[in-house]
Order: structure tokens, then C-alpha cells, then sequence
């Protein structure tokens, strides 16, 4: 079982979560089924503000905070802090993956979190990032 959530900023990610978290638990109580190890697919879609403004990870922008000028390893840095900062909300959760999903200098950058229990947090899974062309969205 998992969930797919779609949010114009990161900034919204904690309010995100919470509706989420409900929904997910509420469909696996009805199912009957543990959400343990579940993934949560976040997409990061509001252009230049997508993620501006997050908890801790708004910090790690550049001053002009133009979103479709950072490259992909400043977006992953914004989406690790912003993970980090909602490591309490996910872990009620129970997933076992995040796959976030953020535009990046005209391509979509996809990074994938995996949950270590040993260190009590998600990490970055490098086997899960992905940069898409922008050829291949408008193809679509």
C-alpha cells in the first residue's frame, strides 16, 4: 500500500503529510492491511515557488530563490533538508521509500529516500535518482 501526494510547494509538505497519513491509515485499517514499508510518491509541482520556503531546506536555495535555475544536486540538497525536517511525520507514517518528483532547470529531478533504521532516517538512495528530459514529459 502507498500513497501518491502532489503538492504545489514543499512548503506544504507537513500539511501534505498529515492528510496523507490519515488517508493511508484510514484505507489500512478498512483493508486490513499493515502500510509498513509502504512508499509515498511526492510531486513538488508549483515552478519557481515548488521549493522555496521549506523548513530548513529554504535555506539551502540560493538568495534569488529561482527554482528552474538550480541544477539537480542543489534540488536534491533542497528535497534531503525538507525529508529530514518531515522524518517525524513519515516515520508515523510507516513508508519504507519516499520518491520525490521537482522540476530542475527544465527537467524533472526525481530522488529516492530510503528508510535506515539503524540511523533512525531517511537516506538519499543514489540508485533512485532520476533526471528526465523535457522532451520525454512533453512527449507524454
Amino acid at each position: 500500500m502507498g500513497a501518491f501526494l502532489v503538492l504545489p510547494s514543499l512548503r506544504d509538505l507537513p500539511a501534505g503529510l498529515k492528510i496523507a497519513g490519515a488517508a493511508v491509515n484510514g484505507l489500512a485499517g478498512q483493508a486490513q492491511v499493515d502500510p509498513s514499508g509502504s512508499t509515498l510518491h511526492i510531486a513538488v509541482c508549483n515552478g519557481s515557488d515548488a521549493l522555496a520556503g521549506a523548513t530548513g531546506a529554504g535555506r539551502l536555495l540560493r538568495n534569488d530563490g529561482n527554482i528552474l535555475g538550480a541544477n539537480a544536486k542543489e534540488i536534491s540538497s533542497v528535497v534531503a533538508a525538507a525529508i529530514k525536517d518531515a522524518t517525524p511525520a513519515l516515520s508515523a507514517m510507516n513508508v519504507g521509500t519516499v520518491s520525490v518528483l521537482a522540476a530542475a532547470a527544465l527537467m524533472p529531478v526525481r530522488n529516492g529516500f530510503v528508510w535506515d533504521a539503524a540511523a533512525g532516517a531517511f537516506k538519499l538512495e543514489p540508485c533512485l535518482q532520476q533526471v528526465s528530459c523535457l522532451g520525454c514529459w512533453l512527449a507524454a
